[in-house]
Order: structure tokens, then sequence, then C-alpha cells
């Protein structure tokens, strides 16, 4: 297992300064997230939400609207018969399916976006999100005791938000990153620990408490590259969203300039007893889903 380098600064503490003041003011100026699609999120909650109600939510939105009778009308759903409207959209899709699709919908806007800092071309930080996020929820299947499956696929979708923000911070500091990674074989987000005194893991940990976001969320954001140093109610998600991430690195896009260096921390398959052939199952089960949340999302 990889031994992680201390994270002492290599910058001047007024430059580190510097670098924390404007990081968290374009936190505090990053685009919040819809009231209505938190309130979505929080109904999954529930027992049982009332699909008829969902839909006049969703209906008014046509952009949703596309999207969702894109999806229902997928091969991967089994289409017998063309879905017309948003109400059949949400009962064969399910409400569960229906609020990720619509988190997505609108994290697909913050990330549509080249991130020149990470080499990531416009869409790719999507892929890769979700990627991770229908293989966190697989995941989730196979482990008893598990969190929720739609907890999994959010924090996976959003784990790496925070590069949105940090891209162009590392751009100005690209050298002294990838002379780390490179050279001392340092991890990618390690290296912008020691250069800018964040990484893109604490970043989007503040991004998603900006949005007043269940802890839960933020937690495993902040520690999804070190799941072991996450407190330990949020160890197993941020273990899970781990594993999901270095799958999405494996198997799909969006590996860009700092995938190469992923060090996957092999403690925490001890808490997640997962062997080679389900993890292949998985990978191979999370490619089709992908193509059609793609496709019905226009990646």
């Amino acid at each position: 297992m990889n031994q992680k380098p201390t994270t002492s600064l290599i910058i001047p503490p007024e430059l580190a300064e510097y670098y924390g003041r404007r990081i968290r003011l374009s936190v505090q100026q990053f685009p919040g997230m819809p009231i209505f699609v938190s309130q979505l999120f929080n109904e999954l909650k529930q027992e049982e939400t009332d699909m008829r109600v969902l839909s006049e939510q969703l209906r008014v939105d046509p952009g949703i609207t596309v999207n969702l009778l894109r999806l229902a009308n997928s091969a991967r759903f089994g289409a017998s018969r063309e879905i017309k409207s948003v109400h059949e959209a949400v009962v064969r899709l399910g409400v569960r399916r229906t609020t990720e699709i619509l988190l997505a919908f609108h994290v697909a806007g913050h990330f549509s976006h080249p991130l020149k800092g990470y080499d990531l071309s416009a869409s790719e930080l999507m892929k890769h999100s979700l990627w991770a996020a229908l293989a966190a929820e697989k995941v989730c299947t196979e482990i008893p005791d598990a969190p929720s499956p739609e907890y999994a696929f959010t924090a996976a979708l959003l784990h790496d938000i925070g590069k949105v923000i940090l891209s162009d911070f590392v751009m100005e500091e690209q050298p002294a990153i990838v002379q780390l990674v490179q050279h001392e074989k340092y991890s990618f987000d390690e290296a912008e620990k020691r250069v800018l005194g964040w990484t893109h893991a604490e970043t989007g940990s503040a991004i998603l408490n900006h949005w007043n976001f269940p802890d839960l969320l933020i937690q495993v954001a902040r520690y999804h590259h070190d799941p072991g140093q996450a407190p330990e109610e949020y160890r197993m998600l941020a273990g899970i969203v781990h594993v999901a991430d270095f799958l999405a690195y494996c198997q799909g896009p969006g590996a860009g300039v700092d995938g190469f260096s992923y060090h996957f921390r092999e403690a925490v398959l001890e808490r997640l007893p997962l062997n080679k052939s389900v993890v292949e199952r998985i990978a191979g089960e999370t490619l089709e889903q992908v193509e059609a949340f793609n496709a019905a999302l226009g990646l």
C-alpha cells in the first residue's frame, strides 16, 4: 500500500493564505443547487413519495422532461411501448432513479466546461462522475449493512465537484504539482495540498457545505481519496466511493492528468469484501447503464 508523504506546504505561508482566500471566495460565489432539487433529494428519505406530485413538479422544466423521456424510452429499461408523459416516465423509472437523473441533469451544467488544470475536455468530468455514481450504487448491493444506494449515487456523482473551482488554481501552479507527482510519486491530491494548501476534495466538501447538503455527503467528498481518515460513521460510504472512483478511472473516461497517479487505498478492501469476479461484474453492468445515461443527458 502506498505510504502517504508529508503534506507540509512548499509555498510561502502568505501565498498559501492568498490562495485560501481566493478559493473560499470562489466557493461562496459558486451557484447554488436549485431548492426544489434539494427538496426532492430529501424526499427520498420518506418511505413513499407521491409520483403524480413529483411528475407535476418536473414537467414544467422542458430540459428535464426531454431527459426523462429519453431515458425511459431507452433499451436499457426494456421499453415495450413509447412513453409520452413525465408521469409515465416517473412510473417506469421509479422515484429514486428519477431523482438521480434530476440531480445529474443539474450537475452536468457545472461539469460542462473544459478543466484545463486537470486536462479534462468538456463533459469528461461528468462522464467520469456518472460512471462512479452508477458503480457506487452497485457496490452497495454487494455489501451487508451498506448505506442506501441513493446516497452512494449522489456522493459519487458529487465527489469531484471541487475540481470545477480548483482547476484554475492548479493551472497556476501546475509545474510544481506535476513535479511532485512525476518525480516524488505523490498522488495528485497530495500534491495539490502541498502546493496550494487545498485539495479538490476539500474544495468539493466546502461546496457541498455551501449548498447545505447532509454532512454525510460533505464528509465523503472530503475523504474519498483517503477513506480511513473519515469519521467512523462515514467511513464505509467514503470507501465505497473510493472503490467506485478507482473503477471509473480504470474502466471509464475522465482520467485526465490526475487519474494516472491515483493511490488506491488497499485497506478499504478489508471493510468492503469484494472479490475480483464481483468487481468485474459491477464494471460490466455499470458500463451498460452509463451508456443509457449518457444518451439521456446528451453527453
